[in-house]
């Protein structure tokens, strides 16, 4: 399995309108330039919106691969993400989707330093807001 870190994306929660309502929300992230230290809790800094059902210790970083972009891209006919779009930490390729691997989702580990957890079929209904 070779895998890459293609990018590192930060962002801090926001207002925003949403359905006629206001949400709080760490959806939009950007790429950051070097390199970015990883907290407990989060990246220097990154922030989330709704600590209820994101971040914490177990759910600081949130990682989403490449593979997947190319396949929403050809979903949703466009051209235009960049990376942190999904509102994931750590943009990447080459490695295996657990979701998709695995029902149970058991924690992949992607290296003795930074710890993935992520529960089988989550669906963000943040990333409905940032489209």
């Amino acid at each position: 399995m070779n895998a890459r870190l293609l990018s590192v994306n930060v962002g801090l929660p926001r207002d925003i309108e949403w359905r006629g309502r206001k949400v709080f929300t760490g959806i939009w992230k950007s790429p950051v330039p070097g390199r970015c230290r990883v907290h407990r809790l989060n990246l220097d800094g990154d922030g989330q919106g709704d600590l209820a059902g994101h971040g914490g210790v177990y759910r600081a970083v949130f990682v989403y691969q490449i593979e997947s972009y190319r396949y929403w891209q050809d979903q949703l006919g466009r051209t235009d993400f960049i990376h942190g779009q999904f509102g994931e930490n750590f943009t990447i390729e080459g490695l295996p989707d657990c979701q998709r691997q695995s029902k149970t989702g058991p924690p992949l580990i992607v290296t003795a330093e930074v710890k993935v957890d992520h529960p089988p079929g989550l669906v963000l209904a943040a990333l409905a807001r940032r489209a």
